[in-house]
């Protein structure tokens, strides 16, 4: 078939698949039931949506393949999936070198660490804050009720 004369059959059945949707919206703007032809009738305009959007994909796709576009993708995808292997290597090895060097082990125990003595830290201020507060009652010649 040539260029020209698949074009125009596609042209062509693009022009009878919008007659078909007209009378389709036609129908179920109007609200009448179908009847068995009509359903035949709704099977072929069907039939008939589904050859020229296989058409339109079939254009699309030579269109894409001719300019290059689908090559074009394929390399920016290698190179990505490349760039993401190389990335994941990197971090595999730091990782492993951070634990052989004990980093991670010494970084974990200082954490803990600092953690204690925050805790300390806060037990002390408690301490005196009540403290505080139990003389600030005897100045003031009272007694507290509430305990902290």
């Amino acid at each position: 078939m040539s260029a020209k004369s698949y074009e125009s059959d596609a042209k062509s059945d693009v022009n009878e698949s919008a007659k078909r949707e007209n009378v389709q919206r036609a129908t179920f703007e109007t609200g009448t039931t179908g009847t068995t032809p009509q359903t035949a009738e709704h099977i072929r305009d069907s039939a008939n949506n589904i050859r020229d959007s296989a058409i339109k994909l079939r254009e699309t796709i030579r269109a894409l393949r001719e300019s290059g576009a689908i090559k074009e993708i394929g390399a920016a995808v290698r190179e990505a999936a490349a760039a993401a292997r190389d990335t994941a290597q990197e971090i595999d090895a730091t990782a492993k070198d951070l634990e052989r060097e004990g980093v991670i082990k010494d970084t974990a125990a200082s954490v803990e660490g600092v953690a204690q003595s925050a805790r300390s830290a806060a037990e002390s201020m408690k301490g005196a804050a009540k403290e505080g507060l139990a003389k600030a009652d005897e100045v003031a010649g009272k007694k507290r009720t509430e305990t902290y």
